[in-house]
């Protein structure tokens, strides 16, 4: 199972995978927070491997509510991100 499979169970309501979403965004908040309390200059923060390149709702769920850290997604931009192809 992957992050797709688990958005998409998700979005059709399964309480065990909307769960499994919100763990997910909470810990990757919390490591954000660890880490920008752990280097003295911030610039910009990405989101990489599958996840972060094609689940924009998952970025703007980690990001929500951070600009107070310094962390403010761009929602146009995040919603017109798209995985770039070698």
């Amino acid at each position: 199972m992957n992050i797709r499979d688990v958005t998409d169970a998700a979005n059709k309501g399964h309480a065990g995978a909307k769960l499994a979403l919100e763990v997910f965004v909470a810990s990757t908040r919390h490591w954000i927070g660890a880490l920008l309390f752990g280097i003295e200059r911030r610039g910009c923060h990405r989101f990489t491997a599958g996840t972060g390149e094609n689940r924009a709702e998952l970025r703007a769920a980690i990001c929500a509510n951070l600009e107070n850290l310094g962390i403010k997604l761009d929602a146009e931009k995040n919603a017109a991100a798209r995985r770039r192809r070698r």
